[in-house]
């Protein structure tokens, strides 16, 4: 995987992608997908004030599909569908989830 130029945050987005009860078939295009997904995130991110204080209220709303049988890919959609909506408060929500969380 390492001389592929993954590394280990893009296999758990892509593990993160499927429902853990599901079949997830590997394969090589769906992990880079999932790499560009990750990158895509984070440098979206970047672009954001996250040292705000965070909005409880938001992570609430990212935490609450976790607590649904663990239904991450409705996690992933959730993030994604964000990034149209984007401001500092939502990227520092998304920030405490993935430091705190997901580690993407």
């Amino acid at each position: 995987m390492v001389e592929r130029g993954f590394d280990a945050e893009d296999m758990r987005m892509f593990y993160l992608q499927a429902q853990y009860r599901s079949f997830q078939d590997f394969t090589w295009e769906g992990l880079e997908a999932a790499k560009q997904a990750r990158i895509k995130l984070r440098k979206r991110l970047s672009s954001y004030d996250t040292t705000q204080k965070l909005d409880l209220d938001l992570v609430d709303f990212l935490k609450e599909v976790l607590l649904d049988d663990l239904n991450t890919p409705q996690l992933v959609a959730r993030l994604f569908a964000s990034l149209d909506v984007m401001d500092n408060e939502i990227a520092t929500a998304i920030k405490w989830l993935d430091d705190h969380v997901l580690k993407l």
